[in-house]
């Protein structure tokens, strides 16, 4: 059976993965990147003081990430 993963951030802005590898590694720069964005906290308020691995966790949450699987032909 074959997946794709999708990540959303609540708005129409959409990430298609072809593997849970791909978006992972996608996950690991755009985490680094929102961190080091000195208005992160204003945004999202519930991730100040959190470890990267926490931030990390939180978007690959089902709030973020859904997993669709794919029909066979």
């Amino acid at each position: 059976m074959k997946h794709i993963y999708m990540w959303h951030d609540g708005d129409v802005k959409r990430h298609y993965f072809s593997s849970k590898l791909t978006y992972n590694k996608w996950l690991r720069e755009f985490v680094s990147e929102l961190m080091s964005d000195p208005t992160f906290p204003s945004f999202y308020g519930n991730l100040k003081n959190k470890s990267k691995k926490d931030v990390m966790n939180y978007f690959s949450s089902n709030l973020y990430l859904e997993k669709i699987k794919l029909d066979e032909a």
